[in-house]
C-alpha cells in the first residue's frame, strides 16, 4: 500500500506540496520522491535547493510561513 497505488486514484488531479524541508532525511524524503518518480505534480516550498529540484514541477524559494499565505 502506498501513494495512489489504484491506477484510477493515480490520474487524478492531485498536487503534492512538501514545505520547509531539506527532503534529504528518511523516511521524510521517500514520500516526494516516489510522487517525483511517478510523474505526479509534486510542489517543493524551501529557502535552499533540494535534491528533488529537477524532479519537481515546481520550486517555491521562500518560508514556509509565506508560502501559505
Amino acid at each position: 500500500v502506498g501513494l495512489f497505488d489504484d491506477t484510477k486514484d493515480r490520474n487524478r488531479d492531485v498536487i503534492f506540496s512538501f514545505q520547509g524541508s531539506s527532503l534529504t532525511v528518511t523516511p521524510a524524503a521517500d514520500v516526494p520522491r516516489t510522487v517525483g518518480q511517478r510523474k505526479q505534480k509534486l510542489v517543493i516550498g524551501n529557502l535552499q535547493r533540494t535534491p528533488m529540484y529537477s524532479m519537481a514541477n515546481m520550486n517555491i524559494h521562500a518560508f514556509s510561513d509565506t508560502i501559505m499565505q
